[in-house]
Order: C-alpha cells, then sequence, then structure tokens
C-alpha cells in the first residue's frame, strides 16, 4: 500500500478582514454569497472589479470576527487595495499573512484521518456531509475549517484545489520544518508520509482539473470563463461590483472562450496554442503528464470547441513537435 503524499507549497494567498462591516464589505466585491455563512463555513468565489473582470479566486471561510480568503499566490495586495479603495467609514481592517505561513496541502487519500476522527458516519455535529463538504445550494458546496490536530498549525481549511476531502493546513512559518516532521514522523498523524512540491502539486492539480489564479486565470478573465458558475457564482445575492456584466452573460450566454480539460498525444509547453481549419481555436495553460506519454492539460478553447470529443492540432514552442488535442471535458 502506498503512503499518501502531502504537498508543501511555496507561498499561498491568505488575507483576514476583520472587523464589524467585513463581511458587508466582502459581499459587495465577490461573486459568491458570503453573507449567509456561519462561522467556520466557506465558499469559492471570485473577487471582481467594476467590469465583472476577476481580482482575485479564492474560498472564503466566516471566522468569528470576519473572513479568511485563501488561494492562488501572489492575489494578496491586489485584493487588499481593491478592498481598501471600497472601504470608506466601514469597519474593515484587511491583512496579509503570506509571509507568516506555510501551506501544506493534504490531498484526498491522505485526509482520511483528519475526517476519521469524527465518526464512522462521515457527518458531524454541524451537518457535514460524506464528501467532506456542507451542502451545495446556491453558489456551490460549502467548505469547513477543520479542528487543528497539532498545536502549531494556524489553520485547517478544506478547498476544492485537488477535488474530495482535499485540505490546506496552515503552519506557522517559524516552526514549519519541526512541525512537519511530527507530522509525517514517526507516529505522527501522516507517519511515513512523503511531501511533493509545487511542481507534485500542480501536476496533481491539472489532474483534478481545478485552475490556478496567475497561471489558468488572471485578471483580463470573466467569472464565466473559467466554467466554474455553479462553484463560485450565487446568481440570487443581490448586487455586487462587476454583477450587472456575470449577470448579462449569464442572461445572454455571450461568452467567447472558456476553460475546459484537454487531452494530448503530446507534452507540451504551457502557452502553446491549438488551431482548427486555419483558426486558433484554443491554448493550453496548465499542463501534466499523462499515460503513453501523452498528457493532461487546462486551457482556454473558443466556442467552436465548448463540447467534448472536438478536436485540435498545435506545435509545441519549444521543440517544434506537432500534437494533437481533444476537448474531454469541461468543469
Amino acid at each position: 500500500m502506498s503512503v499518501p503524499r502531502l504537498f508543501r507549497l511555496s507561498a499561498v494567498s491568505v488575507v483576514d478582514l476583520v472587523g464589524e462591516d467585513a463581511v458587508k464589505i466582502a459581499q459587495n466585491l465577490t461573486t459568491n454569497d458570503l453573507g449567509t455563512l456561519e462561522s467556520g463555513e466557506g465558499v469559492e468565489t471570485f473577487v471582481t472589479d467594476v467590469r465583472g473582470k476577476t481580482v482575485g479566486h479564492f474560498v472564503a471561510f466566516r471566522t468569528p470576527v470576519g473572513l479568511r480568503f485563501i488561494g492562488a499566490a501572489g492575489q494578496s495586495r491586489a485584493f487588499i487595495n481593491h478592498v481598501e479603495r471600497y472601504t470608506i467609514r466601514e469597519s474593515c481592517e484587511p491583512t496579509a499573512h503570506d509571509e507568516d505561513v506555510v501551506a501544506v496541502v493534504i490531498g484526498p487519500e491522505a485526509s482520511g484521518p483528519l475526517f476519521d476522527e469524527r465518526g464512522e458516519s462521515g457527518q458531524d455535529e454541524s451537518g457535514q456531509d460524506e464528501s467532506g463538504r456542507g451542502e451545495s445550494g446556491p453558489g456551490g458546496p460549502k467548505y469547513r475549517q477543520l479542528p487543528s490536530p497539532h498545536a502549531k498549525t494556524l489553520g485547517i481549511h478544506e478547498v476544492p484545489w485537488l477535488g474530495g476531502r482535499t485540505v490546506v493546513t496552515l503552519v506557522d512559518v517559524l516552526s514549519a520544518d519541526s512541525t512537519l516532521d511530527e507530522i509525517c514522523g514517526t507516529h505522527g498523524l501522516f507517519e511515513g508520509a512523503t511531501i511533493g512540491d509545487d511542481v507534485a502539486f500542480h501536476a496533481s492539480r491539472v489532474r483534478a482539473g481545478f485552475p490556478w489564479y496567475g497561471v489558468d486565470l488572471d485578471e483580463s478573465n470573466l467569472p464565466q470563463e473559467a466554467d466554474r458558475n455553479d462553484e463560485t457564482i450565487c446568481f440570487t445575492k443581490g448586487c455586487y461590483l462587476g454583477q450587472e456584466t456575470v449577470a448579462r452573460l449569464d442572461a445572454l450566454g455571450q461568452v467567447q472562450k472558456k476553460l475546459v480539460r484537454w487531452s494530448l498525444d503530446r507534452l507540451p509547453e504551457p502557452g502553446a496554442t491549438l488551431s482548427h481549419g486555419g483558426k486558433t481555436v484554443g491554448r493550453i495553460t496548465s499542463v501534466a503528464s499523462g499515460a503513453d506519454g501523452g498528457a493532461i492539460a487546462l486551457g482556454f478553447a473558443r466556442r467552436s470547441h465548448f463540447d467534448p470529443g472536438s478536436v485540435a492540432e498545435g506545435v509545441d514552442q519549444e521543440s517544434g513537435i506537432a500534437f494533437r488535442g481533444e476537448v474531454v471535458g469541461t468543469f
């Protein structure tokens, strides 16, 4: 039986909004409904600007003093600037903890011990279901902050990054090495587990089909282009910055490109484009090795190639080798 792998990330974005108006401010800047979250609950959401473009992509958790946002590295400064721009007299203080913590991602196959301690039913006292998440509603599944099994962890949060019961553990950066030794050492919660790096994490993420902000998405994209509408957008929450654009796209269905999953017969570098009939129809943003020398990738497709089974051809920019791609699904 193989030993489950954990992943130590070089960086993540962690921003706390604290203050009596923190939820109100965040609710006015995000696509999902944060106002109905109970303490310890979280949802995946986009942060949008006045044009409806994505300022950030996070899982946002309600805390006793406000909200915590966790996501891909490199988002914190832009997000804090965005919050401060739209905070006038309200009580809301944003603080980034990117430099204070080390993030350890625990994939579904390894996170079992965290859940098993709560009983065999797969449901805790708060009503969490067997998937490790709360019930789904408008705006998608709810995630939860979990009790910490170790005193030096600053929080354990469920996230959708690797599918299933994935969690991210935030460890105090000053004690990260010793804490990980204790967690993975003899008699530790994950005794004997190997710890993967960023490269290994992103390969697993691509295979799970989760887009990473700053890699697959950025501030040029509209929320619907990520094709995670059910998980990230609540169409009944009311007004927020950029809501008019998001609602109009939903009503008219006019998004011209979106992320899809590609199956490739070669392993190209990210950035490779795909063409069909003399027209560019796709672009690879993340890629991981697959079976028989092939690859699985995330990337954009034009409207002509939204449907599974759509095919296109490309040329790897580094090697000059041609490859073939087929859309195998959306999100």
